[in-house]
């Protein structure tokens, strides 16, 4: 699925993490607090640059999607 990455404002590809695939900590992008292993949340891959991936709580993205936080 595409959508609009909310870091950049460029077109990204969300990729959905299932809790069971979450092995990993990560921090969250849009609220500073981690998202530890186990948490089911999303990936987003700005095209043609893989190297800037984020792990996003859902919730997170949704509403830097919803308002515009680009």
């Amino acid at each position: 699925m595409y959508v609009q990455d909310p870091l950049t404002g460029r077109t990204a590809e969300l990729q959905r993490v299932q809790p069971f695939q979450a092995r990993k900590d990560y921090v969250c992008p849009g609220c500073n607090q981690e998202i530890r292993a186990g948490t089911g949340h999303v990936v987003i891959v700005p095209l043609g640059q893989s190297e800037m991936r984020r792990h996003w709580h859902s919730r997170c993205q949704e509403h830097a999607v919803r308002h515009g936080l680009h």
